[in-house]
């Protein structure tokens, strides 16, 4: 049984698109509103906004792409319609019951206790509830199934065209040990979220050596002047909109240091070069893996467009130590994702196998 989730007919019901707005992410709006990813608000959807609550989560999703597939953003802050080029829906994992109103989230069997409300259509919790499993259970697998890459391969004319559809597996084990999986990509694409082992705690051996600040002269190390982004990344337009621009940076083999660090297998799963991302002339990123700066979510280039809002004309600053660190953050979770791949391919399988 394989089902989509359009708007129209939806196992978990999307609201109108997401708010559009201008300016660089990372702070709470001016008016209050959480902080948001992508772009600030110039304003609100009336149907989106009353859902986005502290420990509500949301995957973004489009009809049609102008470019390839791109699986699903996730976040708990405010997402933009820009999280995907071509402009996103948003999915919320639970609804604000006292959102009301004659529109898709009219909900007349809301809780009586205020509590938010599982986002799901009367099939969609049917089936959940004849395998013992919740709201979460189906969100997660989506995510699992969607990111992935046998998945998109598979179904990359469709996936152009239509609404993304999931496989619902027979085997509720099958159904659970895929959310399992799933919610580990989720944590690594949520950047509000630490994920121990790969932006907390002790960080996982292969993941350590990527995305280090590092002196480009003979300085034992950085200091707040070597922050400022001016390697040519971002530029502001005539129009006032943002650009990327070519930036600075080395592509070269891995040094055999870095190879030796490396478990077998890792380096061929990240791509067969590494680059060096400048920041300037005095400090770059060192050891971002091929696959790594070539990954996109969203139809971007996920660091090339983070940097290109950040280059010091452009933001009017140098970046902050943590900003600097976010970067190193940002490279490990991405590499973690994609060495995460054959784990989702399998699960994928697993999942066709027991669905009918």
């Amino acid at each position: 049984m394989v089902r989509r989730l359009p708007p129209a007919d939806p196992r978990l019901r999307a609201p109108s698109r997401n708010v559009r707005g201008d300016g660089a992410s990372g702070n709470d709006s001016p008016d209050g509103s959480p902080h948001y990813l992508i772009r600030q608000t110039a304003s609100k959807s009336p149907d989106y906004f009353p859902h986005v609550f502290e420990g509500n989560l949301a995957l973004t999703s489009s009809q049609r792409s102008r470019k390839e597939y791109s699986p699903p953003c996730v976040g708990g802050s405010l997402l933009s319609l820009h999280m995907i080029e071509y402009s996103a829906s948003c999915f919320p994992l639970y609804l604000n019951p006292e959102a009301g109103g004659d529109d898709l989230f009219s909900q007349p069997d809301a809780d009586e206790n205020g509590e938010p409300v599982p986002n799901l259509s009367d099939p969609a919790a049917s089936y959940l509830d004849s395998r013992d499993a919740g709201v979460e259970t189906l969100f997660y697998h989506t995510i699992a199934t969607l990111h992935a890459p046998t998945y998109r391969q598979e179904n990359e004319g469709a996936l152009r065209q239509d609404w993304p559809r999931v496989p619902l597996p027979e085997d509720g084990e099958v159904l659970k040990q895929s959310a399992q999986l799933g919610r580990q990509v989720a944590s690594l694409l949520d950047v509000e979220q630490e994920v121990d082992g790969v932006t907390a705690g002790a960080i996982r051996p292969e993941l350590r050596p990527l995305g280090v600040p590092t002196p480009a002269s003979d300085k034992d190390r950085l200091s707040r002047e070597d922050f400022g982004i001016t390697a040519g990344w971002g530029y502001t337009a005539h129009h006032g909109a943002t650009m990327p621009a070519g930036g600075e940076y080395e592509q070269r083999s891995l040094t055999p240091e870095e190879e030796t660090a490396l478990p077998e297998g890792v380096a061929e799963r990240l791509g067969g070069s590494t680059y060096d991302i400048y920041l300037n002339d005095s400090a770059y990123w060192q050891h971002v893996p091929e696959r790594v700066w070539d990954y996109t979510l969203g139809g971007y280039p996920v660091i090339k467009k983070w940097l290109s809002y950040r280059e010091k004309d452009v933001l009017g600053r140098q970046l902050k130590l943590d900003e600097v660190q976010h970067v190193t953050s940002m490279i490990r979770r991405i590499a973690a994702l994609l060495l995460l791949e054959p784990r989702l391919n399998d699960n994928y399988e697993r999942v066709k196998g027991s669905t009918q």
